[in-house]
C-alpha cells in the first residue's frame, strides 16, 4: 500500500501534466519580489536569490513537460 507521501507526489506530478502555468508563474512572481526587496534592502545576496528563484521558475517548466515535440 503506497503511502500518504507517494500519493501526494502523484498527484503532484499528473497536475504538472496538464499544463497549468500558474504554479510556474507564482514562484517566478516570488522571485521577482525578492528581488524587489532585496533591492529595497540593499543586499546583494538576496537580489541574487531573487534572481535565481525567477529563472528556475522560468525554465522548470521545461524540464517537467519536455519541449513539447
Amino acid at each position: 500500500m503506497p503511502g500518504p507521501l507517494t500519493a501526494i507526489l502523484a498527484a503532484f506530478t499528473d497536475y504538472q501534466t496538464q499544463g497549468n502555468i500558474a504554479p510556474y508563474a507564482a514562484l517566478f512572481a516570488a522571485g521577482f519580489v525578492i528581488a524587489v526587496v532585496g533591492h529595497v534592502a540593499r543586499a546583494r545576496e538576496i537580489i541574487v536569490l531573487g534572481i535565481f528563484v525567477a529563472g528556475i521558475a522560468s525554465v522548470l517548466p521545461f524540464l517537467v513537460w519536455g519541449n513539447g515535440g
